[in-house]
């Protein structure tokens, strides 16, 4: 329970610091969410399933009732300078953290 806690409480922490406000797109609507850029470590990057263009960001779990799905969901941030959009596909299946079937936050990995 305690290691979920600090979990949360570091995540959370990371998306107010330097989070902002992005969208979850598919056909049947946009949902927003609460996200912010994590970089991989070295050792992640020194395999062939993460391309240097390639970027993961974590998601509040909070307020997001439909999980992102690699499939049907695009990530879309904007810009907060000029307001231009920037569309990115979800290239791996998205990671989550939970405790007792509750999900603390969830992480994805995108390409432009």
């Amino acid at each position: 329970m305690y290691l979920h806690a600090q979990a949360r409480a570091t995540a959370d922490r990371i998306i107010s610091e330097w989070g902002f406000t992005a969208v979850l797109r598919r056909t049947s609507g946009d949902r927003a969410c609460e996200a912010a850029l994590v970089d991989f470590s070295p050792r992640e990057r020194d395999g062939q399933l993460i391309q240097a263009v390639d970027r993961r960001f974590i998601l509040k779990a909070t307020g997001l009732t439909v999980p992102p799905y690699q499939e049907v969901d695009k990530f879309v941030r904007t810009d907060p300078d000029t307001s231009a959009e920037e569309v990115l596909r979800i290239v791996a299946p998205p990671g989550k953290l939970e405790h007792q079937g509750r999900v603390v936050y969830w992480t994805i990995q995108c390409r432009p």
